[in-house]
């Protein structure tokens, strides 16, 4: 497994008809903005672009969540993430793609710098 994907979550249980049973998101200030709808036939991939919010940021966060409700913590908190190793540049130059995958039980955040072309380094951080 290459730095720039990693697993978030994988069950044992069956998925049943092949498609997602709750959407996949990221938290845009408390509501839950899904990347991967509830119903998606799997495999699924989708990808958000982001950037960042002040000058010289050496990171970009993001909290994932999994949950049929609108708000972020009425669903389930899959981890916080921070991928580093994009050119430091004012705020909203740098474009980083973070693309979620669900292959099967398995669901993977792989995180890219777009203007680059190149899989950066992402971690997961505990609260």
């Amino acid at each position: 497994m290459s730095e720039s994907r990693i697993l978030i979550e994988s069950e044992s249980a069956a998925i049943g008809m092949a498609q997602l049973a709750e959407n996949v998101g990221l938290d845009n200030n408390g509501v839950l903005m899904p990347l991967l709808a509830v119903g998606t036939p799997l495999p699924a991939e989708a990808m958000q672009v982001m950037s960042t919010g002040s000058d010289e940021q050496s990171t970009i966060a993001i909290d994932l969540y999994r949950g049929n409700r609108m708000m972020a913590k009425d669903g389930t908190f899959l981890g916080r993430f921070a991928a580093a190793g994009f050119e430091l540049a004012p705020a909203g130059i740098p474009q980083i793609g973070f693309c979620i995958t669900v292959e099967g039980t398995s669901l993977w955040l792989s995180v890219t710098d777009e203007r680059a072309g190149l899989p950066l380094r992402v971690e997961r951080e505990f609260r």
